[in-house]
């Protein structure tokens, strides 16, 4: 009978891989080192066994090892090993879209990791936990896991660990529609991506990640309107994803890739690459993914094809909801109400399309949450502060340096600094610049929700009549103040319509301070419309609903220096005539 082989040994001959292939290889070797591990082994080979499995998305071969794993001797007593099975449980629901569940596991997983003492464990755990809140639309409890997640893996020096936490808070905040700091995080992680991949080239779970980063940089800049950066990393991701990804993850990448082009109108291209994500949902009929539905809805809807877009996108909707994936299931209900009305259908197109309304309403009251502001700009103080201790640690290295240096490389070096120490001043004040900028647009969000809480605003109606707060604040409205209202309000349609790409419905259905209505089958804005002309606007116009346009459109359009400081002007006027009336009265 042969001798028992070694823990060393069998770690030896049961290697975690990547690669469809060689995970079937590496699991064929591993369940030959079970028969010959010894008993006190054998768990630790069952959990390596589970964390293979998973990799290949052999879900009930997972559910198979995991099972015997907590039945093996010595589960209970042994902690690590408890981490473990309740983070792989917690993973294997997390892919099968069962996201309560997936956190339940996961919280175990945490409270293990705390009780190990092992800070890496427990900031995996809270980086997993910070992408399933995400996932479910719970924006702050994700920012606070993430957060948490950074410090320690920065505190361990990690680049590795770093680089996924900040993929994930740039992924939370692309979810939030900040594509600004999104893409502010993305790139904050590419720069460790780059450090750790150039230390460690032969780390495939590394170049994975890395992949995903691609993705997500392809959206962002998809919908952040920079066609070019789009393009450019969809390039990178095509290269790398067929050797790196699993059946799943290439469908949701072909997905992306797809979405990209069909906004750039590359209607053939995304016709190929669609062509091919349909190949594998054949071939996997286990894949269940409400993007990949969406976007073949989407598609269906360009060619015409009403029957067909309505399926797929009642599908995407269904399986949203199921997965508790809010911004997926609002767009399917836009989705239904574009095909709806253009197949005249306006009644069901106006059930749709308020269906979709309660859901972004939903997405905007999370968005907005005030706790989630200060969150959020404690993120981005700390991205900053990041950049500042890397640029001191450098000059730090480049002072030690010169004092080693002989009186002739030390005069060519403070010559050096002098240059370094200019460009610090030109970036720091870009960096003033920034922060200046930033505190603006924050303080225009808080002004816009201080005036929506301070004012609710009434039903339009073709009259507007005036009412008591109107009465109130502007009694007799001159004819300045009222020019005022109607520049203003010209002002922000233009700049929102030269930031965004968009058209002023989608400035009322975005901000929430004008009516949307449906006419002969078209989306209008008429309450908004009376407020672009001296002739229609109202005898008391709602002075409150333009000052809410304006804070809006400087809160989130990225806006040129020049157009920001005219739109604050036409704001300033307003204010300025305001309390100029309520001193004369």
């Amino acid at each position: 009978m042969l001798a028992p082989l070694s823990w060393a040994e069998v770690s030896e001959t049961c290697v975690e891989g990547l690669g469809e292939q060689s995970l079937s290889a590496h699991i064929a070797a591993c369940e030959a080192a079970l028969t010959q591990s010894s008993k006190s082994d054998r768990l630790k080979v069952l959990l390596s066994l589970a964390n293979l499995a998973l990799k290949k998305r052999d879900y009930p071969l997972v559910t198979q090892y995991l099972e015997q794993a907590r039945g093996a001797r010595g589960f209970e007593q042994d902690i690590a090993a408890k981490y473990r099975y309740y983070r792989l449980l917690g993973l294997l629901h997390w892919y099968q879209k069962q996201l309560d569940i997936a956190q339940g596991h996961l919280l175990q997983a945490r409270d293990l990791a705390e009780q190990l003492k092992d800070p890496a464990l427990y900031a995996k755990s809270l980086n997993e936990l910070g992408v399933i809140e995400s996932a479910r639309g719970q924006h702050k409890q994700a920012l606070n896991f993430l957060q948490q997640s950074l410090h320690i893996k920065q505190s361990l020096k990690d680049d590795f660990g770093s680089a996924v936490s900040l993929s994930n808070i740039g992924l939370a905040h692309l979810r939030m529609e900040a594509y600004e700091d999104a893409e502010r995080f993305y790139l904050e992680a590419l720069q460790h991506y780059g450090r750790y991949t150039a230390a460690h080239p032969d780390d495939q779970q590394a170049w994975h990640s890395l992949t995903h980063l691609y993705e997500d940089l392809t959206l962002l800049y998809s919908r952040y309107q920079k066609p070019e950066k789009s393009a450019e990393y969809a390039t990178l991701l095509i290269q790398q994803y067929r050797e790196l990804l699993s059946a799943d993850e290439q469908v949701r990448v072909l997905a992306t890739l797809a979405s990209t082009q069909m906004n750039a109108k590359q209607w053939s291209v995304a016709e190929t690459l669609l062509a091919q994500m349909e190949s594998l949902l054949l071939a996997s009929p286990g894949i269940q993914q409400p993007t990949a539905l969406l976007v073949l809805a989407r598609f269906k809807q360009h060619q015409q094809q009403w029957s067909s877009a309505q399926g797929f996108a009642e599908q995407a909707r269904d399986l949203a909801k199921a997965q508790q994936l809010l911004e997926h299931e609002a767009s399917a209900w836009r989705l239904l109400a574009e095909v709806a009305q253009q197949q005249q259908r306006d009644s069901q197109a106006l059930a749709h399309f308020q269906q979709y309304l309660q859901l972004r309403e939903q997405f905007l009251a999370a968005r907005y949450d005030q706790e989630l502001g200060v969150l959020r700009q404690n993120l981005v103080r700390e991205h900053l502060q990041r950049q500042l201790a890397e640029t001191q640690a450098i000059n730090e290295q480049q002072s030690a340096a010169i004092h080693r240096l002989t009186a002739y490389v030390l005069a060519s070096l403070l010559l050096l600094l002098m240059t370094v120490s200019g460009a610090g001043v030109v970036v720091y004040r870009k960096r003033q610049q920034q922060q200046q900028l930033q505190q603006e647009i924050a303080q225009h969000r808080q002004q816009l929700l201080l005036l929506q809480a301070d004012h609710q605003a009434t039903n339009d109606t073709e009259e507007e009549a005036p009412t008591a707060e109107s009465m109130a604040s502007a009694s007799d409205p001159s004819p300045p103040f009222k020019r005022q209202l109607v520049e203003a309000m010209i002002s922000c349609i233009e700049l929102w319509e030269k930031a965004t790409q968009t058209n002023r419905v989608e400035l009322a259905d975005r901000s929430k301070i004008w009516t949307v209505t449906i006419d002969d089958g078209r989306l209008r804005t008429r309450s908004m419309d009376k407020y672009l002309s001296l002739d229609k606007l109202p005898a008391h116009p709602r002075w409150r609903n333009v000052v809410q346009t304006c804070h809006y459109v400087l809160a989130e359009c990225p806006l040129s220096p020049e157009d920001r400081a005219r739109l604050n002007s036409k704001l300033d006027a307003i204010m300025n005539s305001l309390r100029a009336q309520a001193l004369a009265n």
